[in-house]
């Protein structure tokens, strides 16, 4: 995860590559199936948790338009 050093644009802080996978059985088989790629595996909800830390309220439930 990036350190905080204060507000920067998304994209210095984005992953450059995102992939997404049925269940955790699938995500750990691609993930031995290409050893060169560098990161890490998260539940759905770490992803959303470090989003929300990174972004701040952009990840946040917005109210509907016209309400």
């Amino acid at each position: 995860m990036p350190e905080k050093a204060g507000p920067r644009p998304a994209a210095e802080v984005r992953c450059g590559h995102v992939n997404f996978f049925a269940d955790s059985a699938a995500a750990q088989a691609w993930s031995q199936a290409h050893p060169q790629a560098a990161g890490r595996l998260l539940a759905q909800r770490q992803a959303w948790e470090i989003g929300v830390d990174i972004f701040g309220p952009l990840m946040r439930p917005q109210p509907e338009i016209g309400q």
